[in-house]
């Protein structure tokens, strides 16, 4: 009876497995399978499909300020093109060669040397006034003409829940850094003057700022709130210049390691309705559709070039759409699973069967020639009946 359930329930299991849609990352990890990304098209399907298309999530971004780009030549340790302006893949970029100092110049990026001195040779923030076309908090500061915006990624696990991306922080007595909605209207703590008495959202708190000659505050320790809060006094939750900012990216066939599945915060899906393309962001651990459409890209740029959604140089060649069947992604992960599942369950089972045989056998010796007994006399009563019942049938068909 314990074996038939067991069975039954991984069966069911396998089958709901079966049934269900797929995720994005379950699509991505399909086509690159295939040495390809999932499809860059828009117009692939009149069910939803999963697009190459994502929003991701930054680290912590601390504002540093604006600088001459000359200034900055001889600490550059690697610099590269993006095909759009970004504080956030900046950032990213320059994590991976295991650097935390960062600048933007319109789509360029620099990874820094930390040998820097921050507070030297600072320009107005009106000097860099680029416009970022891949952020949304920092869409602002992707530095000028011959000027460049410095940034600082904080690594920092705040001790705390944090939802928004924007952080406050609170002097005093009972000093600490908190997050707040982005939209949440605050005072902000400006670099050089200080305190300003006029609320905000964050947005809004950074040009105030910037109108008078600095940025948000950023340079200050996110560990340690009494050096944070040495030369302030605000006994209120005020904005400071350290963010986590959102920026789109699109999926390159590399592989996306689980650790930074959180860094991912959603993904494209569309369909195709009277003609029209239809598109939105949802959660990626979303199931639906049993259709995948994955893109052969050919890059006409370089190595570090990055997709982003609005006009790219990367040609599709073609798509090849993957339905989701028997030999799927689903059917590979699920069937070993539940092979292992199936043998643990067993091995079980027949361990608890030994265990009270064994047990049954110290209470009773005698208990096997016992059971041989009554099984005889079982066998013999029932070959006994089952002749009888024979010669009955017999006797009724001669009548």
């Amino acid at each position: 009876m314990e074996m038939r359930f067991a069975v039954l329930l991984l069966s069911e299991l396998y089958i709901c497995t079966l049934a269900r849609g797929i995720t994005w990352f379950e699509a991505q990890t399909l086509c690159r399978r295939y040495n390809q990304t999932l499809t860059l098209n828009k117009n692939e399907s009149t069910n939803y499909y999963w697009t190459a298309f994502y929003k991701r999530t930054s680290n912590w971004i601390k504002i540093i300020g604006c600088y001459n780009e000359l200034q900055l030549q001889p600490i550059i340790v690697h610099e590269t093109d993006l095909q759009s302006s970004s504080p956030g893949f900046c950032q990213e970029i320059c994590l991976g060669e295991n650097l935390l100092l960062f600048a933007v110049q319109a789509i360029r990026c620099f990874c820094l040397l930390s040998d820097f001195s921050y507070l030297e040779n600072q320009l107005d923030p009106l000097q860099c006034n680029y416009s970022c076309d891949n952020s949304v908090l920092l869409s602002k500061e992707c530095g000028g003409m011959g000027t460049i915006n410095v940034f600082l990624t904080d690594l920092f696990s705040l001790e705390l829940e944090i939802k928004s991306d924007c952080l406050a922080l609170q002097c005093g007595e009972d000093a600490k850094i908190n997050d707040y909605s982005c939209q949440t209207y605050l005072f902000p703590i400006c670099t050089l003057t200080k305190m300003s008495n006029t609320a905000s959202v964050w947005r809004n708190g950074m040009d105030r700022c910037k109108y008078t000659g600095s940025y948000l505050i950023g340079n200050i320790s996110l560990s340690d709130i009494t050096m944070a809060c040495a030369s302030l006094n605000n006994y209120e939750p005020r904005w400071i210049g350290v963010v986590r900012d959102q920026y789109v990216k699109a999926d390159t066939g590399e592989k996306i390691a689980e650790r930074a599945y959180r860094f991912i915060r959603s993904c494209e899906k569309c369909i195709v309705k009277n003609d029209t393309p239809n598109c939105a962001y949802d959660t990626c651990n979303t199931s639906f559709s049993r259709s995948v459409f994955c893109s052969e890209i050919e890059s006409r740029g370089t190595a570090s070039t990055v997709d982003v959604e609005g006009p790219t140089s990367t040609n599709v060649k073609y798509t090849k759409r993957i339905e989701i069947q028997t030999d799927s992604l689903v059917v590979k992960i699920v069937v070993p699973v539940v092979v292992v599942l199936l043998l643990s369950i067993c091995a079980i089972v027949v361990g608890i069967y030994h265990i009270r045989k064994k047990n049954l056998l110290k209470k009773n010796p005698n208990m096997d020639q016992n059971y041989s007994d009554l099984q005889g006399r079982l066998d013999s009563t029932a070959e006994n009946q089952y002749d009888h019942l024979r010669n009955v049938v017999y006797e009724n068909s001669i009548n």
